[in-house]
């Protein structure tokens, strides 16, 4: 049985939510109900529910300021907020507190009972990380290294397992870390490189980014470092988790140590770092240091883009008379195929084998008026060894053979 408790400044509005649902079938009890939240907080010196469903404008204090205080408690609810059209950006707000999910007015009996599931739904998925994690300690002795990280990944993960339970765990697992003094930093592999299409040596090269991290950093600050790969999170590919201490990483040791791996690992990654926190917050410095990844990554494609282009296009004009490819051109700009083309799209508005027949097809117009070369000698100048195929390509260009081509530059 789940407990709920329901706070807004409308009677009628509560006794709505108490009569109107059949909170038992749900296998949801109702603890009370409370007109504002001062009233609420009072509530919660006594009993703690599970779910709490509140208003956001009320008398005295608002749903807002409501939820900071119980989130200073460090109680782990669930909120619901109940807000109209017209406070549409508190709602935002809220969400941004981690609330779980909101109810716009007029309330329907329908969607109160889809968000409270879906609590109910994330409450179990918790417990599930709970037992988990109560598992992990009593094997701690028999795999200490994965115990850690297990419990590293979990803490970083799930906003709910910064409980005092899980705490005390940071002791009994012997860190060399500072728990009131820590960073945490991602890494996200946007290319894969030559890795792309095999997802084995995903596996592989995230711990090789560990420990090429831990290598790499400790020449320019001295620091103790937890790296923990992460195998199963959209998010990012890799945290390493350390205390700073009087020399910090910089972000020009991060720059170095990007470029690093695409030299030695063939691969581009993006890094992001939070701010100082202690075990406690490592949920939310792993969503800051997200955050930090995505914001640079944008920045350093915006950057980086039309050099990719750029560097794309003088490689194919030099290389244009081979038989070259597409994936030839990814691979010496160390992209992964898919996302050059797509790239290359964007920038240029046509695909890279558009423009290859293009530029192809400029040189040997250029060819076809300047010298006596036959069909097939052009054909093969410009990098077709199938005079055919570079016939069809012309006309289909041009409108015309390059002997109609060649007979009217004459007239």
């Amino acid at each position: 049985m789940y407990s709920l408790l329901i706070v807004d400044d409308e009677r009628w509005v509560r006794q709505g939510l108490r009569t109107t649902i059949d909170w038992q079938a749900e296998g949801v009890e109702v603890l009370g109900d409370a007109e504002d939240g001062e009233e609420a907080l009072a509530f919660l010196d006594t009993q703690v529910p599970d779910i709490i469903i509140t208003d956001i404008k009320m008398p005295r204090m608002d749903g807002l300021a409501f939820i900071e205080a119980v989130k200073a408690r460090q109680l782990l609810c669930k909120f619901i907020i109940i807000s109209g059209y017209s406070e549409f950006s508190y709602a935002q707000k809220a969400m941004r507190f981690g609330v779980a999910d909101y109810v716009l007015k007029p309330i329907e009996e329908t969607q109160v009972l889809e968000v409270v599931r879906q609590c109910i739904a994330q409450i179990q998925r918790e417990n599930h990380e709970q037992d988990e994690i109560a598992q992990m300690s009593a094997r701690m002795r028999e795999s200490l290294p994965l115990a850690r990280q297990q419990y590293v990944e979990t803490m970083l993960l799930n906003e709910s397992a910064s409980n005092e339970r899980n705490v005390k765990l940071w002791d009994q697992l012997h860190f060399r870390l500072d728990p009131n003094h820590l960073q945490v930093m991602i890494m996200k592999v946007y290319d894969w490189g030559p890795h792309a299409e095999n997802a084995k040596d995903h596996y592989a090269l995230r711990r090789a980014i560990g420990n090429f991290a831990k290598a790499e950093f400790a020449q320019v600050a001295d620091v103790s470092m937890l790296t923990c790969p992460l195998d199963h999170c959209g998010d990012a590919d890799l945290a390493l988790l350390h205390s700073p201490a009087s020399q910090e990483i910089g972000q020009a040791a991060m720059e170095t140590f990007i470029k690093a791996c695409r030299t030695y690992l063939g691969i581009g990654i993006n890094v992001g770092m939070s701010r100082n926190c202690d075990i406690t917050k490592l949920h939310a410095a792993f969503r800051e240091a997200v955050q930090a990844s995505e914001d640079a990554l944008y920045v350093h494609e915006r950057g980086n883009r039309n050099r990719f282009v750029e560097l794309a296009m003088d490689f194919t004009a030099k290389h244009f008379t081979e038989p070259l490819t597409m994936n030839q051109v990814a691979e010496h700009l160390y992209l992964n195929p898919s996302y050059f083309s797509k790239l290359f799209h964007e920038k240029t508005g046509e695909t890279f084998s558009k423009y290859l027949i293009r530029l192809r097809t400029s040189k040997a117009k250029e060819l076809l008026k300047m010298t006596t070369l036959k069909i097939y000698e052009v054909a093969e100048q410009v990098g077709y060894q199938d005079f055919r195929h570079f016939v069809k390509l012309f006309k289909e260009q041009e409108g015309m053979t390059p002997a109609q081509y060649r007979d009217v530059g004459k007239k």
